[in-house]
């Protein structure tokens, strides 16, 4: 495999970034993300799953930082363009709608045609799913709206959060803008003190209280552009290690409710350092350069939709019951489950969202486009 090493490759991320050319590792690791949830939610969490394979969080956290570090790139680099607002909406809209309607359109009419069965869901209705608001009606309706398209929150909180974030990044004078974001990054420690106690739902799951790890992204693409980072390569490779030392310590050492209150915090540091880390040449990226990986991170995005439904309905229709893998039979229709979403992902991408994106550029065209485009979300 080739290797960067020296000044070259200590300026690679940077370089990359402010050229318009595509960070192949993040493609990786956005695929490794998504293969962390899908296996949490198959093997993890399931009532006899493997507990220490739970990980969904972590990468849902990824993804967060991630976004933010991407949708962040792309605003700083076209903010100024005419057009920027309408182009920026369009490309999302046609990125994030289609494949979202699609399946959460066919998860409530396959959770309606089963009503009455123990295993079947329970969806809020299409208009929570449309509007993008699932994360405030779990947080205050009381009702959690079934297993098939919960991860549709985290969908809410970034969407809201592509919505303002032009806004924020346009309107706030230069000078302002890193300690803007620095304050809303501390504000989020904030909120998650105030709703922990009374609503622990909420925080976890409302916009103001996980943006820290979107603006960590968004603060690491403005570092990105403003200096060389490649003097503190080493530091960024050690942030990781850090982190996740600091949740230990968190986790062993203080009330559980201190870690709901920072560890997202301390996971923002850990993979924004990561991600300058192996944008810098750093041998931990190239992992993330195997191509398996990345077309999972190119498939990622309808993978994460179609997982929770595609499992419930087979495990509910063959074995008449939620999906599990304490039996040969479950996790059978458990690795059934796996096939047959990423067969759906894949035929999503080809037929649905490629095609889309692609008409979605060619009414965009601008004459610089960055080409670090979101190919996945969770």
């Amino acid at each position: 495999m080739e290797t960067v090493s020296g000044k070259t490759a200590a300026s690679l991320g940077r370089n990359r970034v402010l050229q318009n050319k595509r960070i192949v590792e993040l493609d990786g690791l956005r695929g490794f993300a998504a293969l962390m949830v899908v296996v949490s939610h198959y093997v993890g969490e399931p009532a006899h799953g493997i507990r220490a394979v739970a990980l969904g969080w972590l990468g849902v956290n990824i993804f967060f930082v991630l976004s933010g570090f991407l949708i962040g790139s792309i605003i700083l680099e076209q903010h100024a363009q005419p057009g920027f607002f309408k182009r920026f909406y369009l490309k999302r809209a046609a990125r994030i709608v289609p494949v979202y309607f699609v399946v959460f359109v066919l998860a409530i009419f396959a959770a309606g045609a089963t009503t009455g069965h123990v295993w079947s869901d329970h969806p809020f209705s299409p208009f929570v799913y449309g509007s993008f608001t699932t994360n405030f009606f779990m947080s205050f309706s009381g009702a959690d709206g079934g297993t098939w398209l919960k991860p549709t929150w985290t969908l809410a909180v970034e969407e809201q959060f592509y919505l303002l974030l032009p806004l924020l990044i346009v309107f706030t004078p230069r000078r302002f803008l890193v300690w803007v974001l620095g304050a809303l990054w501390l504000g989020a420690i904030g909120f998650r003190i105030a709703f922990a106690g009374g609503n622990p739902i909420a925080a976890l799951s409302l916009l103001p209280c996980r943006m820290d790890l979107l603006l960590s992204g968004v603060l690491i693409a403005l570092a990105q552009r403003r200096f060389d980072l490649s003097r503190y390569r080493m530091a960024l490779r050690i942030a990781p290690l850090a982190a996740a030392i600091g949740l230990l310590l968190v986790a062993a050492l203080t009330p559980a409710r201190y870690f709901t209150l920072f560890s997202g915090s301390i996971t923002s540091i850990g993979i924004a350092g990561f991600l300058l880390a192996i944008m810098h040449g750093a041998p931990e990226g190239a992992r993330f350069r195997a191509p398996w990986l990345r077309y999972f991170g190119q498939i990622s995005y309808a993978l994460y939709l179609v997982h929770q439904p595609v499992s419930g309905l087979l495990h509910g229709l063959l074995l008449n019951g939620a999906p599990d893998v304490a039996t040969p039979a479950q996790i059978a229709v458990t690795i059934l489950s796996a096939g047959v979403s990423v067969a759906l992902a894949a035929a999503s991408w080809r037929w649905l969202e490629s095609p889309i994106l692609g008409w979605a550029g060619r009414s965009v065209k601008t004459r610089k486009e960055p080409r670090l485009e979101v190919q996945g979300a969770a």
